[in-house]
């Protein structure tokens, strides 16, 4: 039987069948430094914003976009995912008008946190015309990578579901595309799908009981017409298996279909929407 004894570590997840002590490291340090939230977020709000942003007006959009970014320091430190995410945006919005949410999650709805600076604005530069607005852009891309840096972070622990729930509600009443982008490694910690001390992997269902539950507890948003897409998953600070990874995305798919969204899901981000 293939199966991780949860009792070893202080977080919650699965892993593998066997446990190492790099993975056990690994684990470990998904908790982050946790705390202080709210001192950090009111100092981000009296921070200012300065971003290069036109003034279109979002009920003009072409859709709308909303990135949710797991704040969990596991997460938040896989190497490419600022990068991925800034190309992503950028690619999605280079021709098409729409407005861009960006935010962080970690155990629970009290944990969702935005940018002050990127919250429903169309994501385009200044300037009154192409040429000025094209030389803009440079800057507002630079700006975009820096408000993902800045992201509220260091939750002790992951839940999903708080970020489809979050990001359907930014996207409520929008005309046109609805796009939400989850990036997260996929362990939940916290929540309806949070898994459970010991994980067997070798037993069928965990991940459609853990989705039930979720379901029977009203806990999953209605998604109808938006399209999902989570990537990093099973992307933390330390390698996961082969094994592992695709339990992971057995069960975020399972969450993301229950909401009646189109869902793609992942370790790697798609180079455009």
């Amino acid at each position: 039987m293939k199966h991780l004894d949860q009792r070893q570590v202080r977080r919650p997840t699965v892993i593998t069948g066997v446990i190492t002590a790099a993975i056990a490291l690994a684990i470990t340090a998904c908790g982050g430094a946790g705390g202080g939230t709210a001192g950090a977020q009111a100092a981000d709000d009296a921070a200012g914003c300065e971003l290069p942003l036109g003034d279109d007006n979002p009920d003009d959009a072409d859709g709308a976009l909303v990135v949710m970014l797991d704040g969990t320091t596991s997460s938040a430190e896989e190497t490419d995912r600022v990068d991925d995410l800034v190309g992503l945006v950028d690619a999605a919005t280079s021709d098409t008008s729409l407005t861009l949410s960006i935010g962080s999650f970690g155990g629970s709805d009290d944990e969702v946190r935005y940018s002050r600076c990127l919250d429903g604005d169309v994501f385009v530069p200044d300037g009154n015309n192409a040429r000025t607005r094209e030389r803009n852009r440079p800057a507002l891309i630079e700006g975009l990578k820096q408000e993902i840096t800045d992201l509220q972070g260091g939750y002790e622990a992951s839940d999903p579901t708080s970020a489809l729930r979050a990001g359907v509600r930014r996207l409520d009443g929008v005309d046109g595309s609805r796009v939400l982008v989850i990036h997260t490694d996929g362990i939940a910690t916290a929540g309806c799908a949070a898994l459970p001390d010991q994980v067997n992997l070798s037993e069928p269902g965990l991940a459609e009981r853990l989705t039930d539950a979720c379901v029977e507890a009203g806990q999953l948003p209605t998604a109808d017409g938006v399209e999902i897409v989570i990537g990093g998953i099973g992307r933390t600070n330390q390698d996961l298996s082969a094994e592992s990874v695709a339990f992971l995305i057995e069960l975020n798919t399972a969450l993301c279909e229950a909401t009646g969204a189109t869902c793609r899901v992942d370790p790697n981000l798609p180079s455009n929407l």
